[in-house]
């Protein structure tokens, strides 16, 4: 009964120290390669057989995230892999002989690895942040993955903030050793550009393009045109080339091409801006009485100031170009100045009168009989003018008098004195004829015009005056003097119309003050629609010249389409819809 429980027993045992040997000759044979590879080894020395001989780096770099990017101080900060690979003629073994082993990895220390550095370096940390270890096979490759986050200096283009496009490269190469003594070449030789697979949208850039070249002093074109701006900016890069000593070196440059995602600007920059430079248009909409109007033009000013502010904190302080959003803000602020000034001279119209200003005749004929017509622009009726606008002021008084003489005619106004000597005469008089039909005293005024009348109570003057009431028609009334106004008048009756006529003078002369102050208001609100047409007319225009010169600005970017078309193992869990 034990023999098969015990059978059982030891035949684990044997299993577990099979493997137990195994493994202690899996590490037995590790440890040999060890001794025999590192025995005589030097990491200080470059791995070539013959000191003549260039050494060949294949380098690339995998991008992983754009980290940001500085517009102030003009730095690019990237999370990155460097993947670098050689070929080391003293790391190679035979599989067989330890136990089948393909690959060992061993400290960046202890071997010889390429000083790549950053030269475009920001921050002072030249190489990779984490020394990872190298990974060395069997036949002699060396395979190098240092993860590292870099900030490299990058030139800002701000002349279409916020609808820019930009260009950084990522400048690698050799501290120490010449073009002679090593070389670079791609790490895969079917493609040339930035390793994206594992690479993390960013939610302010669009990677446009990553392509990646190999710059040699060698190669670069002779500068013979010294005018020619990109003859000099090759002999300054071949000049950056060439080590001190006269040698020669290569860069391995990563070029980045980038494009600004612009919905956070669009929303909280540019419609902001665009809002208040129309805004500043409807001043001139806001009635000049309201008193509002140079409160609403200062209260945009300080918005305006505002923006401003803001942008001179995003954009680097440079005075080669001036950005599109400041050139707009710019506008803006400037149309609004203008808006100002308008307003000023738009209130010193409105509050004019015929006491202060004289209204000058091209004035009145452009502004009020002009310019109301282009702009469809109808006075209410009350101020349209009168067609006898012309009469004298000696036929006006005339007129006016004639009119008080017909009033006081068809009131029956009687003196004092005719009434008693009609009520004298009255009883011993046996007509039918009323009191109101006596003949009316008469007064004549002194050539000196002081008040002092004296009365005729010569029967032939009083039949003569009734005779000449009585006769005198509506025709006749316009053609008569003033002196005989005069005689056809009561003393009461002249003094009343004395008192009307001062009161009626009184109260033209305040219709005219009025009427010169409304043609003032008038003009003030011609000048006014005038202004606002011919501002939002140039806001406008303004507006899309300046926003639409962004070549970039209508451009839509599909972020996953470019990055999946650029490598088709690219999957990201923002590309996955």
């Amino acid at each position: 009964m034990l023999m098969p429980y015990l059978y059982w027993l030891l035949l684990i045992l044997f299993n577990i120290l099979l493997f137990w040997i195994k493994d202690v000759h899996s590490s037995y044979h590790e440890e040999q390669l060890f001794k025999e590879l590192f025995q005589n080894y030097n990491p200080l020395i470059r791995p070539v057989r013959n000191v003549e001989e260039t050494i060949t780096v294949s380098f690339s770099i995998a991008l992983l995230q754009l980290i940001s990017v500085v517009e102030k101080e003009q730095v690019l900060k990237t999370n990155v892999w460097l993947q670098v690979k050689w070929k080391d003629y003293q790391m190679q073994w035979k599989r067989e002989k330890y136990g089948g082993i393909q690959s060992i990895r061993v400290p960046p220390s202890q071997v010889w690895t390429p000083d790549v550095v950053l030269f475009n370096n920001a921050d002072g940390k030249y190489e990779a942040s984490f020394k990872s270890n190298v990974v060395i096979y069997y036949n002699g490759d060396m395979n190098w993955v240092p993860p590292a986050i870099y900030k490299s200096s990058c030139y800002i283009d701000v002349k279409f903030f916020p609808f820019d496009k930009q260009t950084c490269e990522l400048r690698f190469g050799s501290w120490t050793y010449d073009q002679q003594q090593m070389n670079f070449t791609y790490y895969t030789e079917t493609e040339k550009n930035i390793t994206i697979k594992d690479y993390v949208v960013s939610g302010s850039w669009d990677l446009l393009e990553g392509p990646m070249f190999i710059q040699q002093s060698s190669s670069l074109p002779i500068a013979n045109n010294e005018s020619d701006p990109s003859s000099s900016s090759i002999a300054v890069t071949d000049a950056r080339l060439k080590k001190a000593d006269g040698r020669d070196r290569v860069e391995f440059v990563c070029r980045l091409v980038i494009k600004r995602k612009t919905l956070f600007y669009t929303v909280n920059l540019i419609i902001p801006t665009v809002l208040i430079s129309f805004l500043s248009v409807f001043v001139f909409y806001l009635p000049t009485d309201a008193g509002e109007k140079m409160t609403l033009s200062i209260s945009i000013l300080l918005a305006l100031v505002v923006f401003l502010l803001l942008i001179s904190k995003i954009l680097p302080p440079t005075s080669i170009v001036i950005p599109l959003i400041a050139k707009y803000l710019l506008f803006t602020f400037i149309m609004n100045i203008i808006t100002i000034f308008f307003t000023v001279v738009i209130i010193n119209y409105n509050y004019r009168t015929s006491r202060t200003h004289k209204m000058p005749n091209w004035i009145k004929r452009l502004c009020i009989d002009i310019l109301p017509q282009i702009l469809r622009m109808e006075r209410p009726k009350k101020y349209e003018k009168d067609d006898n606008i012309h009469v004298t002021e000696a036929d006006r008084a005339k007129r006016t008098m004639l009119n008080y003489m017909q009033a006081s005619r068809a009131l029956s106004i009687a003196s004092p004195t005719a009434m008693n000597n009609d009520n004298a005469t009255n009883s011993n008089d046996n007509n039918t004829t009323n009191h109101y039909d006596q003949p009316l005293e008469l007064k004549k005024r002194h050539s000196s015009k002081k008040k002092h009348h004296h009365y005729r109570h010569s029967s032939r003057r009083h039949q003569q005056s009734m005779n000449q009431s009585s006769t005198t028609t509506d025709d006749e009334e316009q053609q008569l003097t003033a002196e005989e106004v005069d005689l056809l008048l009561t003393k009461e009756a002249f003094e009343a119309a004395e008192d009307l006529s001062f009161i009626a003078n009184h109260m033209r002369a305040a219709c005219h003050y009025e009427e010169i102050r409304d043609d003032w208001k008038y003009i003030a609100s011609v000048i006014d629609r005038l202004q606002l047409f011919i501002f939002f007319a140039v806001t406008a225009i303004g507006t899309l010249k300046i926003l639409f010169s962004a070549p970039e600005l209508l451009k839509v970017v599909d972020q996953c389409a470019i990055l999946k078309k650029w490598d088709p193992t690219f999957n990201n869990a923002t590309c996955t819809f």
